[in-house]
Order: structure tokens, then sequence, then C-alpha cells
């Protein structure tokens, strides 16, 4: 079996590993969205693995030479959404230090209608076609919501929490 690990923080990353090895997982990582997008999602390859060990804050894009970036609170969840949208059903395993990750998840997916507009604001659009478009939005991402219930199988905060999702997901193989 093969897991794919998208984690930026080495310590976690270490934790991972060690689980990973100790159920004889092989595995692929990477620390931004933008590689992952490009080698799987895009080219429909992520059937490739049997698991997905996710976590919420990475990076986006790599690091220009020399530049620096900071992780993205919401990569994770562009993630997520991108494997609803491209109807994948790889098993994920929430890996982040949150309390919960649902209420994030349901900011993410639902922002007030102000939020919404706000790329908008300096755009003349009439409020009726942003009303309608948002309430498409809202029932769309309703549907994606459901289906991200489909494929996340835990939420992890720790190594022993990992650990032991990984090892109720390689017993139920």
């Amino acid at each position: 079996m093969k897991a794919l690990i998208l984690e930026d923080n080495f310590r976690k990353l270490e934790q991972t590993l060690i689980v990973l090895r100790n159920y004889s997982l092989e595995h692929a990582h990477y620390n931004n969205l933008f590689q992952v997008y490009c080698r799987y999602l895009n080219k429909k390859l992520l059937d490739y693995f049997d698991l997905i060990i996710l976590d919420l804050c990475f990076f986006v894009n790599k690091p220009l030479s020399g530049g620096k970036i900071l992780p993205s609170r919401e990569a994770g969840f562009h993630f997520l959404v991108k494997m609803a949208e491209m109807e994948y059903h790889v098993p994920v395993i929430i890996f982040s230090s949150e309390e919960k990750y649902l209420p994030r998840l349901e900011t993410f997916l639902f922002p007030s209608f102000n939020e919404y507009c706000s790329p908008y604001q300096n755009v003349h659009i009439p409020k009726h076609y942003l009303e309608e478009h948002y309430k498409l939005y809202i029932e769309r991402n309703k549907k994606l919501l459901t289906e991200i219930d489909t494929f996340v199988i835990g939420h992890a905060h720790n190594r022993t929490e990992l650990d032991q999702l990984v090892k109720d997901f390689v017993e139920s193989k």
C-alpha cells in the first residue's frame, strides 16, 4: 500500500513516517499544494494512493529561490474541495493540531454573503445577480461537504491517534 503525505512541518513528518514504517506503507511526501495539483490532481492520478495523510496548514506554492512564503491555513481545505470536485474517494486522515477541523471547513465552504461579495466590491455587478450566484455557490458547497464526509476517515491530533487510525485502515484492507 502507498500513502501520500501533505505536510510541511518536519516534526510531524517524522512522526508520520515512523507510523507508516510500522505498517510497511510506502509513501510520497509533498509540502505544497501546487506540486500535488500538477503531479496528481490535474492528471487524475490520485487513485494511485491507498491513503492520504493531510495537514490542514501547509504551503500552497513552492518558495522562490531566496524568497519566503508562509504556510496557508486553507491549503488543506483547497485540497479536500478539489478531491470532492474530481470525485476521488481515496481515504484521508487529517493530521492537524486543530481542535476540530469541521467548523473551519464549514467556514471555508460557507462564507457570509459580505465575504463572498468582497472580491467584487470594485466591480459594478447587480446585487440580485450576486445573491443568485451566492445561493448556487452555497448549494454546490453543500454537495461538496457531503462528498468530503465520504472520504475523510478520521482526524488525528498526535502520533498516537495517527497510529490508531492507520492501524484501523490497514486492518480494514
